[in-house]
């Protein structure tokens, strides 16, 4: 048996990963080649010291009660980074380490055999490959807003508008429904435009845009529609509390210094509730039809350049 110990060493010193055999004091007894490479140390400097000195300081008094503990319920066991588990090189630089423990009897008491792989490679990439992925979901998050939004404005597009107005309307339909839409247009838009150019009109586009969102609810849609046409959803809105948002938005604009010739005209739909065959896309499709419709009379009004449906 004398004759195969070299050979054993030998065989040990080849194992890849690193092991490290304490005593049952957790004094260090063996180290194999790996595992010096791991820690940067000497065999002379490892053999016996306490196996404490390869971890970081404010590991080692809580080893000593996994020491313990492992004494009395002795069995293999693996421990990686996942787990908080970090080692400490004789340099004093800390890494991220997977762990195996096994225990080892002989007649002095139980030993424990370690083995110790150091994995900063791995949680490295695992952290690239988890910082990547945040990334990527975020860049995905933002593209999926983007493909939302009315580039010029920043309001919901058209088809944006309509998948976010249906969900509201089918979630509405198990309760009482009442709901509105407002056609909002831009008085004399083509006339303005052609008068102070594209780059103006982009610029009142953009306002109206921005003064509609200042004077809605957090619950209303806002969408451009094209144009000079835009459109708000107005959920759990009756025909009277929507006259009262279209007049505040009317009234609001007239007294806008930055708004000085500009008006709005807008036309409004309600439906309070659901007829026999309804679905959300035909709800959806009558009142913006309705509300088209009053927009037409309330263009013609040139005192309240308001209208409601139910009121034609």
């Amino acid at each position: 048996m004398n004759d195969q110990i070299p050979i054993i060493k030998e065989i040990i010193d080849a194992t890849e990963v690193g092991l490290i055999y304490c005593d049952h004091k957790g004094l260090i007894e063996l180290a194999n080649k790996s595992a010096l490479n791991i820690f940067n140390a000497e065999r002379e400097e490892l053999i016996g010291l306490s196996i404490d000195i390869l971890l970081p300081l404010d590991k080692q008094k809580v080893h000593e009660e996994h020491r313990r503990d492992f004494e009395k319920n002795p069995g293999t066991r693996s421990l990686d980074e996942r787990q908080g588990v970090f080692a400490k090189r004789m340099d004093g630089q800390h890494f991220p380490a997977e762990v195996a423990l096994n225990p080892i009897h002989t007649p002095a008491g139980m030993g424990i055999l370690c083995t110790v792989v150091d994995i900063t490679t791995r949680a490295e990439r695992e952290k690239k490959i988890e910082e990547f992925s945040r990334e990527l979901l975020e860049k995905n998050n933002q593209l999926k807003e983007l493909s939302s939004k009315d580039s010029l404005t920043g309001v919901y597009n058209r088809r944006a508008f309509s998948i976010k107005v249906l969900d509201a309307i089918e979630q509405g339909m198990s309760d009482k429904l009442m709901l509105s839409i407002a056609f909002i247009d831009i008085d004399k838009f083509k006339t303005y435009n052609d008068e102070h150019g594209h780059g103006s009109g982009d610029r009142l586009l953009v306002s109206v845009a921005d003064l509609l969102g200042r004077t809605s609810r957090d619950t209303d849609c806002i969408a451009r529609f094209g144009g000079d046409e835009f459109v708000m959803f107005l959920m759990n809105t009756g025909k009277k509390e929507a006259e009262q948002i279209a007049k505040r938005i009317i009234n609001t604009i007239q007294a806008d210094a930055v708004h000085v010739g500009v008006g709005l005209s807008i036309g409004v739909a309600t439906q309070t509730s659901v007829g026999e065959g309804d679905t959300p896309e035909k709800i959806l499709d009558r009142l913006l039809l309705n509300a088209d419709k009053a927009l037409y009379k309330a263009k013609k009004d040139r005192e309240t350049k308001y209208a409601h449906f139910n009121d034609l």
